[in-house]
């Protein structure tokens, strides 16, 4: 017999869940996700654990890979903010679950074996570019100042190694979530006049034998940048501004660099 203080120890350790939640919930006519009043649930590419607060969704998969997804639920519809993009799901009827693995589990395998083909190309012209950069070439050409309205020119940036760093090449990052089928690509870029520009995409993607669903959002920004002893600063068009921008770098086993920034890694861009 459990005694009551193992009983108020399970109580602690038991995943928070939002019992309204409980069911499975359809993209479209396909299932896509079912959640159980124990924590547990099933996707597409298996079985997943969850919790909810009433706010956000948290759901893991069997290799610890999380998804945090922001939620609001209005009868038996649930809106998931997915990466910028809502997607729109409904309450299945009794006796509906997801039949896994499935057309997105495929999706994402095959997504994934194209990042990593995409990756070893990418760390291979990179480890080239750092090999003729150790040997004096010029690895990137000059950019050409950006005409800025209503904006004096900036002086030439200086030659630290930091602001060689960052003017050598384009810098990008992707991450994509197997749970979700969510993706996001960041290219940012430091030009000369002491400006710098930014675009983004996020896509969502789901796949069933009903159908696929997809969306995505794109975004913008760009300001000014400056380096004071080895410290990036940036301001953008809404916060003009000087801020310092934390940020560190590493080199992958190729010897490319790679910068770390606002919790994303970025590589220089093909």
């Amino acid at each position: 017999m459990l005694t009551l203080a193992a009983l108020w120890s399970l109580t602690l350790n038991a995943p928070k869940v939002d019992e309204r939640l409980v069911g499975t919930w359809l993209a479209g006519s396909a299932p896509f996700i079912t959640l159980e009043a124990n924590g547990q649930g099933s996707m597409e590419e298996g079985r997943v654990k969850w919790s909810a607060d009433g706010k956000t969704l948290v759901v893991t998969d069997a290799d610890n890979g999380t998804d945090t997804l922001p939620y609001t639920l209005n009868g038996n519809s649930l809106t998931l903010n997915m990466a910028g993009v809502a997607l729109v799901l409904t309450r299945g009827g009794a006796g509906t679950s997801v039949k896994g693995p499935g057309p997105l589990s495929k999706k994402a395998a095959k997504a994934s074996q194209v990042t990593e083909e995409e990756a070893d190309r990418e760390a291979m012209a990179q480890a080239q570019a750092y090999l003729a950069q150790q040997q004096g070439a010029q690895v990137a050409q000059p950019q050409q100042p950006r005409a800025q309205t209503g904006r004096a020119p900036q002086a030439p940036a200086g030659n630290s190694p930091l602001t060689q760093l960052i003017l050598s090449s384009a810098w990008c990052s992707f991450t994509y979530n197997k749970i979700s089928g969510a993706s996001s690509t960041t290219r940012v870029q430091y030009f000369r006049d002491g400006t710098w520009s930014t675009g983004g995409r996020s896509e969502t993607y789901n796949s069933g034998a009903n159908g696929a669903y997809a969306g995505q959002s794109n975004s913008t920004d760009h300001g000014r940048w400056e380096v004071r002893n080895e410290q990036l600063f940036l301001s953008t068009d809404a916060n003009p501004v000087l801020q310092p921008l934390s940020l560190s770098m590493t080199r992958n086993s190729n010897g490319s660099p790679i910068i770390t920034a606002g919790g994303r890694e970025y590589s220089a861009c093909n």
